[in-house]
């Protein structure tokens, strides 16, 4: 068990964090990736295994044997992000005298032996860069088949990542999900993170929001990364598998929307505004209560999503208990 006075002497100028429970099919290959890389400095990959009841721990146990100086594991015996302890890892980096971190989780892995190398070369260039990330080909879990490259996802988002040069705060707030796995940037802007209130999200959107801000921010525009579509036990997964989850899911990153908008005193809510109104659409969906959004609002919310959610949008305004019986047919099976 890698321990905080072990965290203290440790020469890594980049920290990997990795969050594991119940992966056994899939940890090997982000292993693998880690001590794949290729780099002109020491980094090391802290690996949590969440209390897994299937052979995870013993997985990264063996790594950890074989690559002592770059795997180290933290092993649980119980499950913490139950309890709501989700940040296992911000003891080690206020304790650590690395510079940056890299993010992946243990059902994600990295494809690209440079990718760490590149990251870091990319911001040691700017001081004023924060944050770096890259594309990813996204890979069905259950067939192993390539669904493509997850961005740019919209025309919009094309504009803005083939943008050179960093791109600013604005920028980074408008695109939509970028792949938690290449998410690398500085540990001090990373601790500048708020507390954020329970009811809020606080996973790698957020990190996105507030690292924006914090900096510049770069785009590798190759696939560096691969994320795995809905593997079992995950939380996306676990968003979609009721109506109520969906909802609980919706209004968490409403609530996150509205304390970075407090937060940051309304400064970047016309970037924020296409995310926040896309989720208060799907909540009126979901509840029937036109009052969530103004109608034009909600239109312009839809058109963002395509022509289908339009109508379906101007059909709420005059049958609001019909769309939400057609939302809630995703969820009858």
């Amino acid at each position: 068990m890698f321990t905080l006075s072990e965290m203290a002497k440790s020469n890594a100028k980049v920290l990997v964090i990795c969050s594991a429970y119940n992966q056994e099919k899939y940890i090997a290959d982000a292993l693998k990736g880690f001590v794949s890389q290729k780099t002109t400095f020491p980094f090391l990959v802290l690996v949590h295994d969440d209390a897994s009841t299937d052979s995870t721990a013993s997985i990264i146990k063996g790594f950890e044997s074989h690559y002592p100086e770059m795997i180290r594991g933290i092993y649980e015996t119980e499950n913490q992000y139950q309890q709501g302890r989700y940040f296992w890892y911000l003891p080690f980096l206020r304790k650590s005298g690395a510079k940056y971190l890299a993010l992946c989780e243990g059902d994600d892995y990295w494809t690209d032996s440079n990718k760490l190398q590149r990251q870091y070369e990319i911001l040691e260039k700017d001081s004023d860069g924060v944050f770096c990330f890259s594309n990813a080909e996204k890979i069905d879990a259950s067939t192993g088949r390539s669904l493509g490259q997850m961005m740019p996802s919209t025309s919009w988002e094309k504009s803005i990542l083939d943008k050179e040069g960093p791109l600013s705060a604005d920028d980074v707030i408008r695109l939509n999900f970028i792949p938690t796995a290449s998410f690398f940037a500085r540990i001090d802007a990373w601790l500048q993170e708020p507390k954020l209130p329970d009811s809020a999200f606080g996973g790698d959107r957020a990190h996105q929001l507030f690292l924006a801000i914090r900096g510049n921010s770069y785009y590798i525009d190759s696939p560096t990364v691969v994320y795995r579509i809905a593997t079992s036990g995950s939380m996306m997964a676990s968003w979609q598998s009721s109506k109520a989850s969906q909802i609980k899911s919706i209004k968490k990153y409403i609530s996150l929307y509205e304390f970075f908008d407090e937060y940051t005193h309304g400064r970047y809510r016309n970037a924020l505004s296409p995310s926040w109104n896309d989720r208060k659409l799907s909540l009126m969906f979901a509840t029937a209560n036109s009052a969530l959004m103004k109608r034009s609002d909600a239109i312009a919310a839809a058109k963002c999503r395509g022509s289908k959610y339009e109508l379906l949008t101007r059909l709420f305004f005059v049958a609001p208990s019909l769309v939400k019986k057609l939302w809630e047919r995703r969820f009858s099976s």
